[in-house]
């Protein structure tokens, strides 16, 4: 069958390499089937010294890859597989060549002559252990070719298995630019001006609840047409949320989901179906049926609503405020008039607050896909609504929000191509003693007061259109991932807002290091280039032509480009945002969850945020980098933290060895820890009483006079690992300035690595942060950590799922380092710090990381409890110093096997699979103690015990 697979692979490599089809994706995955199948069972019985973590990276990661190449033939479905295993094969490929340095010509097609090492390996049934003996010799011993092949084939191999969202059409990256699209002839302006005209003079004074304002939101990638009598409506999709007075606000948020059709004529009369009068339609009033009622119907739902002229809209707002999980529809001509309910076109959560676009950027959900479609329907919206005051001249990111509903199953997701534009409708209160008729007077008093303002703002203004500023920096924020505010821009001095804006976003645009992001494309580029600069050539200087030349400038281009990827931009499904069950605060004042962004810098922040807030408080993760000790106490549980460091201190017991009885073979271990410094006054007590700090080296600064720290959290994690491990010898690294990374953190902490392995010969490297994106500098120290037998701590992050496992952390799934997860003291994992276990991992070890309390670092402040997998991440490092202690105790050697291997993940990771009490939801939660088999102080010799933790591993 192989055989006769590749010979018509080879006969038919023209055809295949035009066309991607059912045929070669089927041929691609018998072959990659057959080559992974062959390597995997030879490297398994691969033997000698230094190979374990070559041996045991391809023994994890190729069985699972096997699985995914079914003999049926149907699994590689989109072409991001076909790129993905072709890049497997490649570097599977290049393997078996080397040393040979001869360049290879990529190609995105599978053709079996590309890959004649494995082919031959096939059809001659040959062993491939010699070969893969050859190169794992070579990696041990660090050879430079091998190393950086070997770099590659890993990357292939972690990148198969991350996350993959559903693509409904062709890959971004196959995409062309399209013809500009005409403009569009479903233009409806009319329907959205009248819309608001509609609700705010009902809202403004006919409400009959005890409201300061209505929060609404709008759906923007939602509306239809109705056509009646001759003419037609446009049904728009709107949540409705009565802002309380202070006096109500413990009342729940309770969104209201409407249907709204606006119809052209003035006038409308809702009857029963057999009362239809035709004629009356021909003359101009339009006859409205009840919802799902047609012209023919006999009967008629005595549950549809029958309004009269004289209720005159009361109707609206009696239902407004009745809390139900049906859709409300309603009919707008000259007045309100109910239709019915019906089901939602959307189910969402309707007691939960809106999330803004403030909120979420910086997620990693925010790929190529969600980026492009969110930047179209923006656009769109721009050109639909721009004449209307649904869009103030302020409107941004925090005007764009998303609802909550539910996805397969999992609540608390948000679809982030399904944007709201939110808007708020102030009430008059109806206490005064104004008259009713006065009211109008009043208002347009106002407005004529703020609309003489506006215009002696614009004479100022150095943009001309700021509603279209305002469009281009929320696509300039959505491509970098952050907010614009974060570059800056106060010092021009200027009282308009516009203003700020326009320079701010200028100034990024010039800037070569941020500007344009990788991955960009060119429609969008443009667009955000139009919009900001602004580029009047192509605008204009005539406000009345604005949205014509919006349209063809803007919106066609991204509109083609869009539809060219999938069939309907408001229909397209994509992975959403998916959110912990926790306790969101339910404030419909606030309108929104507060839910802060984490990546603040291009270059990628470090995303290690303040512990959780009270259980009563909104997700609060604003603070980005490092993670600072926050006011909160250890989650409920049984087991107290004392207690479980009353069972440590058994642990250590176990473990522990006299001063007398080191040598110069059995001394205690160095650890590093780089982070953020350590207080000048901390760092003097120790050199007084301890000694624990041996080194300390200043990365920001090159100081070498005074110890610095600005936050605390580096001199918290010192004193955490002098708890866990008082005997550590640790050497400080200062490579954070404050809370916040800067564009160059990235580089400090490579080059701490590397001297913390090359000059201060440490044998655990704590990482107490982690950062959003990958950095290829802190890759490759990582690796030298990794030949010199040190092993790396690292903290996933503290921001449960809002994005996925911090950098470096992730590269744990291929025993590259240790990326520690949180557990309370009663060794369960808590789903408010941890972003999710890795499926595919071996291992997803969790700690203790929760409400640890250490001494105060400052005279007479209250030291609040450490929480996060930054502190975790130090119990464990201590944990592993203390085990590689020991095995160099005068007794203990020789009694363990490898003590090599307790240097390398794999080893240490065997040693720390015995601590596992319990695994939870994928969580591998760790007790130290569990190594001692039961016993303790009290009921064993010091002999029996410390001969315990030798037979554990």
């Amino acid at each position: 069958m192989l055989k006769y697979v590749i010979a018509y692979a080879h006969g038919s490599s023209s055809s295949l390499s035009q066309s991607p089809g059912p045929a070669a994706l089927a041929l691609l995955s018998i072959f990659a089937h057959a080559v992974v199948d062959k390597i995997k069972t030879d490297a398994s019985s691969l033997t000698g010294r230094g190979i374990i973590v070559f041996k045991s990276i391809l023994t994890s990661y190729l069985p699972s890859i096997q699985e995914h190449f079914s003999p049926s033939l149907d699994q590689l479905q989109y072409s991001t597989d076909r790129r993905r295993t072709l890049a497997i094969l490649e570097n599977l490929e290049k393997l078996f060549q080397w040393p040979s340095c001869v360049e290879r010509v990529h190609v995105n097609y599978f053709d079996p002559s590309h890959y004649p090492k494995l082919t031959e390996l096939l059809l001659k049934g040959n062993s491939a252990q010699r070969e893969l003996q050859i190169f794992a010799t070579a990696l041990a011993t660090k050879n430079q070719s091998a190393s950086a092949l070997w770099k590659q084939l890993v990357d292939s191999l972690e990148d198969f298995f991350e996350p993959e969202i559903e693509e409904r059409g062709p890959d971004l990256s196959e995409l062309q630019e399209w013809d500009v699209a005409n403009e569009d002839p479903d233009d409806n302006q009319a329907f959205v001006l009248n819309l608001h005209k509609a609700l705010w003079e009902h809202f403004l004074f006919n409400c009959q609840y005890e409201w300061e304002s209505v929060i609404t939101n709008l759906r923007l990638n939602w509306w239809s047409k109705e056509e009646l009598a001759g003419t037609y409506a446009v049904c728009f999709s709107l949540f409705f949320l009565g802002d309380q007075r202070p006096e109500n606000w413990n009342a729940a948020c309770q969104w209201q989901d409407t249907q709204i059709s606006v119809f052209k004529l003035n006038k409308v009369i809702l009857v029963e179906p057999q009362e239809v009068d035709v004629a009356e339609a021909e003359k101009g009033t339009l006859v409205l049926l009840p919802s799902g009622a047609s012209e023919n119907s006999k009967d008629c739902d005595e549950t549809v609503s029958s309004c009269s002229e004289d209720d005159d809209g009361d109707e609206f707002w009696e239902l407004l405020g009745v809390p139900t999980q049906s859709q409300l529809k309603f009919a707008y001509a000259a007045s309100f008039k109910y239709r019915g309910p019906s089901q939602a076109i959307r189910p969402s959560l309707r007691n939960y607050p809106s999330v803004s676009l403030t909120k979420l950027l910086g997620s990693e959900k925010f790929n190529d896909k969600p980026k492009l479609l969110l930047s179209f329907l923006l656009v769109r919206t721009l050109w639909q609504y721009y004449e209307s005051d649904w869009m103030g001249e302020d409107w941004s990111k925090d005007s764009v929000h998303f609802m909550f509903n539910e996805h397969d199953g999992v609540s608390k997701v948000i679809s982030v191509n399904e944007p709201f534009l939110q808007t708020r409708f102030n009430i008059v209160d109806q206490s005064n003693e104004i008259e009713s008729t006065s009211k109008p007077t009043t208002v347009r008093s106002s407005k004529k007061q703020h609309k003489k303002h506006l215009k002696h703002q614009a004479k100022l203004r150095t943009h001309p259109y700021p509603k279209v500023l305002a469009l281009g920096i929320m696509l300039l924020e959505i491509e970098l991932g952050q907010r614009i505010e974060n570059f800056g821009g106060r010092e021009c001095n200027d009282s308009d807002e516009v203003n700020v804006l326009h320079n701010i976003g200028v100034k990024v645009l010039r800037n070569e290091k941020v500007w344009p992001p990788k991955g960009i494309y060119t429609a969008v580029k443009r667009a955000i280039e139009i919009c900001i600069k602004p580029d009047l050539e192509v605008l204009g200087t005539n406000k009345k032509l604005l949205r014509g030349n919006f349209f063809h400038a803007v919106v066609g281009p991204l509109k083609a480009m869009v539809a060219g990827a999938w069939p309907n931009a408001d229909t397209q499904e994509m992975n959403p945002i998916v959110f912990e069950d926790t306790d969101f605060s339910p404030s419909p004042v606030a309108g929104e969850l507060s839910i802060h962004n984490t990546k603040t810098n291009n270059s990628g922040y470090a995303i290690n945020p303040p512990a959780p807030p009270p259980s009563n408080s909104a997700l609060n993760i604003g603070k980005p980098s490092v993670a600072i000790a926050g006011n909160v106490m250890a989650t409920d549980s049984p087991i107290t933290v004392d207690q479980w460091f009353e069972n440590l201190d058994d642990f250590d017991y176990a473990l522990k060895i006299s001063k007398s009885r080191r040598n110069e073979n059995c001394q205690p271990i160095k650890v590093a820890i780089l982070d953020t410094g350590v207080l000048e006054s901390y760092y003097q007590a120790d050199q007084m009483f301890q000694k624990s700090i041996k080194n300390y080296k200043d990365f920001v600064s090159d100081d070498l006079t005074t110890r610095r720290e600005n936050t605390g959290h580096g001199t918290n994690c010192i004193q955490l690992l002098q708890k866990v491990y008082a005997d550590a010898e640790i050497y400080v690294g200062r490579v954070f300035q404050g809370s916040q990374a800067t564009d160059n953190t990235h580089k400090l902490m490579a080059a701490a690595i590397k001297h913390a392995v090359d000059v201060w010969k440490v044998k655990v490297i704590c990482m107490p942060s982690g950062f959003t994106t990958a950095s290829q500098e802190i890759d490759d120290a990582i690796s030298t950590a990794i030949y010199a037998r040190t092993l790396v701590f690292a903290a996933a992050s503290n921001l449960s799922n809002f994005t996925s496992i911090a950098f470096p952390a992730r590269l744990f799934q291929t025993f590259r380092l240790f990326c520690m997860f949180s557990t309370i003291a009663g060794a369960k994992p808590t789903c408010y710090f941890n972003p999710a276990a890795h499926k595919k991992a071996r291992y997803n070890f969790a700690i203790l990381g929760e409400g640890i309390q250490v001494p105060p670092i400052h005279n007479g402040a209250i030291q609040n409890p450490l929480s996060g997998t930054s502190f975790s991440t130090i119990v464990a490092a201590g944990v592993a110093a203390k085990i590689i202690d020991f095995s160099s105790h005068p007794d203990v050697r020789g009694k363990i096997d490898d003590v090599d291997a307790l240097c390398q993940v794999e080893g240490m990771s065997e040693v720390f699979a015995q601590m596992v009490s319990a695994v939870d939801n994928s969580y591998h939660c760790l007790t130290p103690w569990k190594l001692l088999r039961g016993w303790r102080p009290e009921d064993a010799e010091e002999e029996e015990m410390r001969l315990a933790g030798c037979t554990a591993w």
